[in-house]
């Protein structure tokens, strides 16, 4: 099982783009909301990706044209990129004073939404740091709470926690406990969202496969 856009519903909730609350909300792709924001067409959902993660963490175009490039496998031109990065902040205008400040304050310290401290003991925090530890160090707090509650919870299925990846938690179980055991698996994870965010559904999706290539 894995969380669905785990980082970007992160941002949502710790920028208060509401356009963004609003998406998740309604049960919408926020790569798709992006796409029609910055392309009119929700067709072009791959380049909206790359997008959506290089500018909320702090990318410049040119950065961001060589991230949909080299890990999006999306080809755009320099011009394209300032365009697209314009468009996006014009359309999300929550994030984008959120963004402002965190560029404009010097902080020696970063908080996730858990309270977990970030210090910085020489210099200040980049604004790629800014963007970046929160978001990443609270969903990485969601899947550790997610693990320390779920042993418990899975008791009578004898199933046994072998691999977390990032945002995904991968359970090895006999056939006929499959079902109750990613029934608690999803339950516990979204649970373990909803206690930081608090105004933006967590979404778990999960499949029952032979093997972790099967998913």
């Amino acid at each position: 099982a894995d969380y669905s856009q785990i980082e970007l519903r992160v941002t949502a909730q710790i920028s208060q783009d509401q356009k963004m609350i609003e998406a998740y909300q309604q049960g919408q792709d926020l790569h798709k909301l992006t796409a029609s924001l910055i392309t009119d067409t929700s067709r072009q959902r791959q380049a909206a990706k790359a997008v959506n993660f290089g500018l909320f963490f702090g990318m410049g175009a040119e950065g961001l044209r060589n991230y949909a490039r080299n890990t999006c496998e999306v080809d755009m031109s320099l011009s394209q990129a300032q365009q697209f990065k314009q468009r996006f902040f014009d359309s999300y205008q929550g994030f984008n004073a959120y963004d402002q400040q965190q560029e404009r304050s010097r902080v020696k310290r970063l908080t996730t939404l858990s309270g977990r401290i970030r210090h910085f003991t020489k210099g200040y925090a980049s604004l790629t740091q800014a963007l970046n530890t929160p978001v990443q160090g609270t969903a990485a707090d969601i899947i550790k709470r997610a693990l320390v509650d779920l042993g418990p919870q899975l008791v009578d299925t004898k199933a046994q926690m072998v691999a977390c990846v990032h945002d995904e938690i991968i359970l090895e179980v006999e056939e006929e406990q499959a079902p109750k055991a990613q029934q608690i698996l999803q339950r516990v994870m979204v649970t373990a969202g909803q206690h930081y965010l608090t105004e933006v559904p967590v979404v778990v999706e999960a499949t029952m496969a032979d093997n972790w290539a099967g998913k």
